[in-house]
């Protein structure tokens, strides 16, 4: 009988990596579209994407100033777009997408755009909160939506979600930023489970913890001795980080590993040592 039941396990859980390595090897990532494409992040995977000549990438930002650096940066690369669009605006979103619609098979949608208050819940405007959750979850929800549709057509799409380690945990003075990661998170769960019917889109959802970006200026981070385990990445490394794991289509990814490993047993400790361990690297 548990010879059986070892056989059944064995035989599942190799169907599972042969079906995954088989969609790593299948799926390339042919026109990706980027937004908060003008910010740290968004160059940096730019970088990396671009190394494939034939990958076409579309840089999506609200910054025209921004955008305009960034197409100077890869002036050499003409298969770099750079598009000013509000992704908040559902109407500015289909416009761009009905230009795109005849030029461009979007397969690959990083929600990336994010921004960062820093400020506890009693400092926050009306505004700051509208704007965290506009830009950190509607315009990924709505981005989604509209995209989605030419994936599910194609037979093949992958989307990204750039959450945060603050979407998995409380830290304060960034209430409003928790509650939009949270959401984010949220919704990519709910979306993976909607899209497990298609057997060539896939999700991703990447949780980092702060790193070195003007989102996070001033953050230092655990004190020593911890910084040496969990340590505030550049955003080059962590960029290297979340392409690697689009690449090999991975579905939740928490930066760096032993924040993920303390995540999921984190109910086998008391209140009290959570609350000081969070407050500990909320600085």
């Amino acid at each position: 009988m548990w010879k059986t039941i070892f056989g059944f396990i064995l035989l599942g859980i190799t169907y599972k990596y042969y079906y995954s390595i088989k969609n790593i090897l299948r799926f390339n990532h042919r026109c990706i579209l980027i937004t908060g494409g003008a910010g740290e992040l968004g160059k940096q995977l730019t970088e990396l994407f671009s190394q494939n000549k034939n990958t076409k990438i579309i840089l999506v930002d609200v910054n025209e100033e921004s955008l305009k650096e960034t197409k100077e940066l890869f002036s050499d690369n003409k298969n770099i777009i750079t598009y000013k669009c509000d992704i908040t605006s559902p109407e500015e979103i289909q416009k761009m997408l009905k230009e795109f619609k005849e030029i461009y098979k979007i397969d690959t949608l990083i929600n990336n755009a994010g921004i960062v208050s820093n400020k506890s819940l009693l400092q926050l405007t009306d505004t700051d909160i509208s704007s965290t959750l506009n830009v950190n979850i509607l315009a990924a929800i709505l981005m989604t939506k509209y995209i989605l549709p030419v994936m599910i057509k194609d037979k093949r799409g992958h989307i990204i979600n750039i959450a945060s380690i603050a979407g998995l945990m409380g830290v304060p003075n960034l209430t409003d930023y928790c509650a939009s990661k949270f959401a984010l998170v949220g919704f990519h769960s709910a979306l993976r489970h909607e899209l497990a019917i298609y057997k060539n889109i896939h999700c991703t959802c990447i949780c980092p913890y702060f790193f070195k970006s003007n989102l996070f200026d001033g953050t230092k981070g655990y004190p020593w001795p911890l910084n040496i385990a969990i340590t505030i990445f550049t955003s080059k490394e962590i960029a290297f980080k979340i392409y690697t794991d689009i690449k090999n289509l991975k579905e939740m990814c928490i930066y760096p590993d032993i924040l993920g490993h303390l995540y999921r047993i984190r109910y086998l400790f008391p209140t009290f040592m959570l609350d000081s361990f969070i407050q500990l690297g909320a600085h």
